[in-house]
């Protein structure tokens, strides 16, 4: 009798142990392979109007009077295609940017591909409290599907774009969203070397 009742134990736990295992196994992948953001540069998320791949003229129409501004027509001068602007608040001051302490902007052949926007608070508890309100407001992935971005930061990687929101915990200083067309560096570094190299042979002493 207990020589049958040991067999169909071993039995059931053939039968339901490797599904068990197979259920754990695939609840662990989940966890640790976050729900992978889908946006591309196309629909990705505005922040107070700004939007990676607007124009120069769509930028500049968020701040009256900047086209008038000698400074932000000397940043606009490219170099090898990039040029970047910085907005202060307190040059621009418009309910649009309330809270808001600074704008910089990195276009690329007059398109925007990076944006960051710092503000005057308010004090997060976390960053994934900052997160969970932003990713509401935007409909994007959940803070748990942001990986690490370094202190007080989590990233997160879409597809064409990448986003990164900084809370420090405590105070009311340097909260920030920035979002970036990852690449343009190395764009910027091989026109520079490209026109180095035509320049070199093209010399003639």
């Amino acid at each position: 009798m207990k020589l049958r009742t040991v067999q169909m134990i071993i039995l059931l736990l053939a039968m339901f142990l490797p599904g068990l295992l197979q259920g754990q196994k695939t609840n662990t992948e989940q966890e640790s392979n976050p729900r992978p953001c889908n946006l591309k540069v196309s629909n990705s998320p505005s922040i107070r109007g700004l939007r990676l791949g607007m124009t120069t003229d769509q930028l500049l129409d968020l701040f009256p009077g900047s086209r008038e501004n000698p400074k932000v027509q000397s940043d606009l001068t490219p170099y090898y295609g990039r040029a970047r602007i910085d907005f202060s608040y307190f040059d621009y001051p418009s309910p649009r940017f309330k809270n808001v302490s600074g704008v910089n902007v990195v276009l690329f052949d007059g398109t925007v591909t990076e944006v960051y926007v710092s503000y005057q608070g308010p004090p997060w508890n976390s960053v994934d409290e900052m997160i969970t309100k932003v990713a509401g407001a935007l409909s994007l992935p959940s803070a748990e599907n942001w990986k690490s971005g370094g202190d007080h930061a989590k990233a997160l990687k879409c597809d064409g774009f990448d986003m990164k929101v900084t809370a420090y915990q405590g105070g009311t200083c340097c909260s920030s969203i920035h979002l970036e067309i990852p690449n343009i560096f190395q764009k910027v570094n091989d026109r520079k070397a490209a026109a180095e190299e035509k320049a070199r042979k093209e010399f003639t002493p």
